[in-house]
């Protein structure tokens, strides 16, 4: 049996997003929204992230932090999913997203995200790093320019 994490934090509690979610919501950094992955993610899971994603598309100009080093697992029909939803918001995150930063460790992952975005890249600059420190001083970068 897998413990469902104890202290979500207050955004996600307001929001209505399951306790035993497998991503979790930070907007204390606003313009920079934060999403922690814990575990394997579900197809509903998914869909909150995609609703707090269109959430954030309406609230204007932002970067994304993803951090994926705790992600244990993702099907490749809810990266499917993902990704069509990418495709079809593609105008309005080339216009309000001035930033991706993705937070992996693992080599291997970051060689396979590396190979998806350098095939299909995303209609705004992406940045790979091993450091959440790192990671947000990048967005914040992004978001002076």
């Amino acid at each position: 049996m897998n413990p469902k994490p104890t202290s979500p934090a207050a955004s996600d509690a307001s929001r209505g997003v399951p306790s035993a979610c497998s991503v979790r919501f930070d907007d204390s950094r606003r313009p920079i929204n934060v999403y922690t992955f814990t575990g394997e993610m579900t197809p509903a899971d998914l869909q909150v992230m995609l609703r707090r994603s269109d959430e954030i598309l309406r609230q204007g100009r932002h970067a994304l932090l993803m951090d994926l080093r705790g992600l244990s697992a993702m099907s490749a029909l809810l990266r499917q999913q993902a990704a069509e939803w990418n495709v079809a918001n593609a105008a309005s995150l080339a216009r309000l997203r001035v930033g991706l930063a993705m937070v992996i460790c693992d080599s291997r992952e970051r060689g396979i995200v590396t190979a998806i975005y350098w095939h299909n890249p995303p209609p705004y600059p992406y940045v790979i790093s091993e450091s959440l420190d790192e990671a947000l001083a990048w967005c914040g970068q992004k978001l002076t320019q």
